[in-house]
């Protein structure tokens, strides 16, 4: 289906709030990953995303990788809440794209506290992005 479909992170996290034993966490990980799933997006973009060029490239599926490597060098570099804060603006306005994926899954991500789940969110979500409208003001 795509970059946001993959429910994966989910399921392992539901099995750990299950308190599933580590032995069926480790199965159901193991059989999900020989399914050659889009778990992880590999391969080499034509361009490097940067704090200058990235709303340059969203929307466009071909450049997950570079968003991938984009998202993981903000969140070690300037940490969570500033990648967060500069560009949840941006992506709040597609969070509908991809059936609310990127939502779901970032807020998964976020509870888990994985920054390479959380970098492969937000490039998947960047890559998915459709305008949905404005948002209204609030209060």
């Amino acid at each position: 289906m795509g970059l946001l479909s993959d429910h994966f992170p989910m399921a392992l996290q539901a099995l750990f709030k299950m308190k599933a034993k580590p032995e069926t966490i480790s199965k159901f990980a193991r059989l999900k990953l020989s399914e050659n799933s889009d778990i992880s997006i590999s391969g080499e973009s034509a361009v490097v995303i940067s704090q200058s060029n990235w709303k340059a490239y969203v929307g466009k599926r071909v450049q997950a990788p570079a968003y991938i490597d984009f998202f993981q060098c903000e969140l070690e570099e300037k940490g969570l809440q500033h990648t967060l804060d500069t560009y949840l603006p941006k992506l709040i306005t597609g969070m509908g794209s991809s059936a609310f994926h990127g939502l779901i899954r970032l807020a998964y991500a976020l509870e888990l506290a994985l920054d390479s789940e959380i970098a492969h969110v937000l490039a998947a979500w960047t890559c998915t992005w459709q305008f949905l409208g404005e948002l209204p003001p609030s209060g």
